[in-house]
């Protein structure tokens, strides 16, 4: 049985090395159109790998378990873009718009652990301070100049076992304000 297992002098036909040759061809060219793919689906939908869009809050909130419903509680705000991700954390990102304020929100939150950079690109902050939200809630309020010359705010803060980030492209002072209905909100809901 060994003779026939270990021939230490036998060389492979040309036919054995093309054959393998072949295989390793064939499993190449599967996996770029693969790779392919899967870029094309991304690049069609608009979103990056691993993110999806939702119809509703509802849905977010399903797909990931992050309460989200507190958002109901911003009035005049309405969403137009839910994406959420499983990985690494479930994590929830939502933009709204207001017909009454010229400004964008969008609102970050994850549960055990940081938001994931395909859902919140990392600010270039020029300014960052900590701000008390509530008694029981500090936050750090960081600023970037957008490329119009306007300025992006973000404010994070966490609590139990969730993060909570909101960028807002308008006053500082409707940015807490908000902030506060949505901690008022959170704290109800318990």
């Amino acid at each position: 049985m060994k003779a026939l297992l270990h021939r230490p002098n036998q060389v492979p036909s040309p036919r054995s090395a093309r054959a393998v040759a072949t295989a390793v061809l064939v499993l190449a060219g599967a996996a770029g159109v693969l790779r392919l793919g899967d870029a094309v689906a991304t690049w069609l939908v608009g979103l990056p790998r691993g993110v999806h869009a939702c119809a509703n809050l509802d849905q977010a909130q399903a797909e990931t378990g992050v309460p989200v419903a507190v958002l109901r509680a911003l009035p005049d705000w309405h969403p137009v873009a839910i994406r959420t991700t499983t990985r690494p954390a479930p994590a929830v990102a939502a933009t709204f718009r207001s017909p009454r304020v010229a400004a964008e929100l969008v609102f970050y939150r994850s549960r055990a652990g940081a938001i994931p950079d395909r859902l919140r690109t990392p600010l270039a902050t020029f300014h960052a301070v900590e701000v008390s939200l509530s008694r029981d809630h500090k936050a750090i309020l960081a600023a970037e100049l957008l490329p119009g010359g306007g300025t992006l705010q973000e404010l994070a803060w966490s609590d139990a076992n969730q993060h909570t980030v909101m960028r807002f492209t308008g006053r500082t002072v409707d940015l807490l304000r908000l902030a506060n209905l949505i901690i008022d909100e959170d704290l109800r809901a318990r």
